[in-house]
């Protein structure tokens, strides 16, 4: 993109990119439901113990309000987003239910 070979034409995020700001969201060219953004979460397995996961959990939470790591995040365009808990595993089941209504809907079938 830089060396002008690429042209972006949109991004799928609900905003523009900070490092792209001239470049819309797909959304400002018409195409209202194509939203789509990454997102990552920590995960223990199950039986961890409360006690355990409330720690990392504290833990992750207090890692995401650093200057280091919000500084990093920026750079890769990305903000830090805590979410614990229930409000995590209930951002995941929404996440799966969107996603496998757009597969339904779009007659997507994974290939292996």
């Amino acid at each position: 993109m830089k060396s002008g070979k690429l042209r972006i034409l949109a991004v799928t995020g609900e905003r523009r990119s900070a490092s792209m700001p001239s470049v819309p969201t797909m959304q400002e060219l018409g195409f209202e439901s194509v939203v789509a953004g990454g997102w990552y979460g920590l995960f223990a397995p199950k039986g961890t113990p409360a006690d355990v996961v409330e720690r990392l959990g504290k833990a992750t939470a207090s890692a995401m309000k650093s200057p280091e790591l919000t500084k990093f995040l920026a750079e890769q365009d990305l903000g830090p987003a805590y979410q614990g808990g229930r409000d995590f595993a209930a951002f995941q089941q929404a996440e799966i239910a969107r996603w496998r209504a757009v597969a339904a809907q779009t007659n997507f079938k994974a290939e292996e």
